[in-house]
């Protein structure tokens, strides 16, 4: 059973305990951020050890943030 319901809130401060995700995704949103790498870490913070993040962003965006740094 898949269990996702959509919550509104602040990507940097997530409300949920550390470790509690199988998975996250970000499409065309990372570029749109204005601290991307405090985004990353909390979504390393909620993903479980074995958990997977998507990030899909165009190039053709121009906020697109390099994932080089």
């Amino acid at each position: 059973m898949i269990n996702i319901v959509a919550t509104i809130g602040d990507v940097q401060h997530l409300p949920y305990p550390a470790a509690s995700f199988d998975g996250a995704y970000l499409i065309d949103a990372l570029g749109e951020m204005p601290n991307p790498p405090a985004v990353l870490r909390e979504l390393r913070r909620v993903l479980k050890p074995a958990g997977r993040l998507v990030v899909g962003e165009h190039f053709v965006d121009p906020d697109f943030t390099s994932l080089d740094g």
